[in-house]
């Protein structure tokens, strides 16, 4: 039996002692931190998530903005631009992404034409939850704007014939229109495409950066010659033209005075009386005395009816009132026109003599109006041969036109070999850099068209057949790199002079496109560096609506290539073939250097197909082909929105 006395005694000594045990404590201790230790870490796990989230959702607002403004036509945030943006965003920041409800992203136009937008998305707690943590709430701002760094754009423009007709015209149906403007003109979808150029890009350029534009404007030459230094170009030059020859002595003769002249040796049969009144036979006398030239002549001519009867009008056998009027034999008279021919001491137009011929241009290269004789009338004081100038002052009533310069050019020497593995050094033509010295071969020429005349070949011909003056093709005046504005840019592209015309030589618009930009070249003391000592980026957009076409009969860069020859070689006959074979090759070559200068080449192949040369030409990947005038201005829109360096401004 149990003493129950003694159980509340056991009771407290039980506590006591297990108060006095520490044994076991940290499981107690554990168990009670473990509620806020969670709270803790799982803090910090929402934290890092959250972290996590906004970075993300920060790249996905950048993303989209920069898509945004990318795809922006004409600076407006247009549907199109939207949809691009927010599937950027989307893309980058999927729908439920680590949970997130509430996505949202708002792309809007600021005033300075950048994208701004707003991106928002609310993040649940995944252990915060737990201890009543409410879902946070994330938004982001961002901002996209194309900024352009030192930029120098140089539109290399086709402009010959062609570019008169409609992109969907073929070159069976419409050649050049007869050089007048189709009411929807390629060259007046080129005028658009360049202003939508200069929309897009002008808008970006950084306010420390400077953006110039150049316009070089090709067909069979081009129209750089004013805008080079005097001393580059010769002082006189051969032109493949034609001498006057002067050599006939200049006379009058008196209005003739006629008289009736009786046979002074008695009687004459009919017929033979005839044959006097002829002047022919025996019966033949003097028809000229007096003499040689310039001495003064006397000529006689014989009018004749025919018939040797009396009552005769110019003649009369046996006539009224004769010594002899019956018989067989009787008296004979004739007619006879006396002229005298009076020489004034000078010469006259013999015939021309087509070849060669030497001209001074200093004048005509200085811009002044050069008076030559376009005709072989008048006379001259001393015998001999006259150029069209020569004549003009020599001569005493010649005829003459005022002749001006155009600005197009010959160029300087050349190599005709047919291929361009590497640019010989004695083709001057394809050095871009090098200035003229003091020689000829390195100086350039003024085109001459007043001057310029065919021949069947290379030897000289002389003949007294009048020839026409060949024709050139001559386009706009180039513009050198300079900031424009968008009124500036207008105008040079409005104007009455940037016309179609000519046919298409690409390797004349690349040769001085890339003089014109070469930082190195005859233009360095402007184009090396810029005034803030930034980087330049240089870029050449060249345009075209067809293939290369030389001809045989163009007065080119090149000069009259029939006869001139610099291209196909003085031992070759040139075709139009060979010559196209032969300038691709320059094309492509001057592609080539262009490029080695760090310069970008864009390439728009309009209206036509895409060709193996433009190809090769262009940079990797910047060769576009335009089928029509939209397609044609949005590759414009779409190059100055990859020349202007997309960034971001928050």
């Amino acid at each position: 039996m149990t003493d129950k006395s003694t159980k509340p005694e056991t009771r407290k000594r039980s506590l006591a002692a297990l108060l006095a045990d520490t044994t076991g404590n940290t499981i107690a201790i554990m168990a009670a931190s473990l509620l806020p230790l969670t709270a803790m870490a799982g803090s910090a796990i929402d934290m890092s998530r959250l972290y996590v989230a906004k970075v993300r959702l920060q790249q996905a607002c950048d993303a989209g903005a920069l898509a945004g403004r990318r795809f922006m036509v004409d600076n407006t945030l247009d549907e199109n631009s939207r949809e691009q943006a927010t599937k950027f965003f989307n893309f980058n920041f999927p729908e439920g992404w680590f949970r997130t409800t509430s996505v949202s992203f708002e792309p809007t136009l600021n005033a300075q034409g950048q994208v701004e937008a707003v991106a928002r998305a609310t993040v649940p707690m995944v252990i915060m939850q737990a201890f009543g943590k409410d879902p946070v709430p994330l938004s982001v701002n961002c901002e996209a704007k194309f900024e352009l760094s030192n930029t120098d754009v140089m539109f290399v423009l086709d402009t010959t014939g062609s570019m008169n007709c409609a992109a969907a015209d073929t070159e069976a149906s419409c050649s050049n229109n007869g050089n007048v403007e189709k009411s929807n003109a390629r060259i007046k979808a080129l005028r658009t495409a360049v202003i939508s150029f200069y929309d897009t890009i002008e808008g970006t350029v950084d306010s420390t950066a400077r953006l110039r534009f150049g316009f070089m404007p090709y067909s069979t030459s081009v129209n750089v010659g004013k805008l080079l230094p005097s001393a580059y170009l010769v002082d006189d030059w051969t032109y493949q033209s034609r001498v006057a020859n002067y050599t006939t002595y200049d006379y009058t003769d008196s209005s003739g005075t006629t008289s009736w002249q009786t046979y002074p040796s008695g009687t004459l049969s009919q017929s033979n009386c005839l044959r006097y009144m002829n002047n022919t036979g025996s019966y033949a006398t003097d028809t000229k005395s007096g003499g040689p030239p310039p001495t003064t002549e006397t000529y006689y001519t014989f009018p004749s009816d025919g018939e040797a009867t009396a009552g005769g009008a110019n003649g009369e056998w046996g006539w009224s009132g004769a010594p002899t009027t019956s018989g067989s034999n009787r008296s004979c008279r004739r007619k006879r026109t006396e002229t005298v021919r009076t020489y004034s001491g000078r010469f006259r137009f013999t015939d021309w003599t087509y070849k060669p011929v030497q001209y001074d241009v200093r004048n005509y290269k200085a811009g002044s109006n050069v008076t030559l004789a376009n005709s072989n009338n008048g006379t001259v004081a001393t015998s001999g041969s006259y150029n069209a100038q020569q004549l003009a002052t020599a001569g005493s009533g010649v005829s003459t036109i005022s002749s001006s310069w155009s600005g197009c050019i010959e160029e300087r020497d050349t190599n005709p070999q047919a291929t361009f593995a590497t640019v010989p050094s004695d083709a001057y033509d394809l050095d871009l850099d090098s200035k003229p010295d003091t020689t000829t071969k390195t100086r350039w020429r003024p085109q001459w068209d007043d001057l310029l005349f065919d021949r069947s070949g290379t030897a000289e011909q002389t003949t007294s057949t009048t020839r026409t003056a060949q024709s050139a093709s001559c386009p706009k005046e180039a513009r050198r790199l300079a900031a424009m504005t968008k009124s500036e840019v207008q105008t040079y592209v409005d104007a009455s002079t940037f016309k179609a015309t000519g046919n298409t030589y690409h390797d004349v618009g690349m040769i001085w496109g890339a003089r014109f930009l070469s930082p190195t070249g005859i233009f360095s003391a402007d184009n090396a560096s810029a005034p803030n000592g930034k980087p330049i980026s240089r870029h050449i957009i060249f345009m075209t609506d067809g293939a290369m076409k030389p001809g045989t009969t163009t007065y080119s860069l090149y000069a009259y290539e029939k006869l001139d020859r610099r291209v196909s070689g003085s031992a070759n006959t040139p075709t139009d073939s060979d010559l196209k074979s032969r300038h691709n090759e320059r094309f492509v070559a001057m592609c080539k250097a262009a490029r080695a200068m760090n310069i970008t080449i864009w390439v728009v192949a309009y209206a036509q197909t895409m060709t193996d040369e433009l190809e090769k030409c262009a940079d990797p990947g910047k060769a576009f082909y335009a089928s029509n005038d939209a397609d044609l201005k949005a590759r414009f829109q779409a190059i100055a929105s990859q020349i202007a360096e997309l960034r971001l401004s928050k």
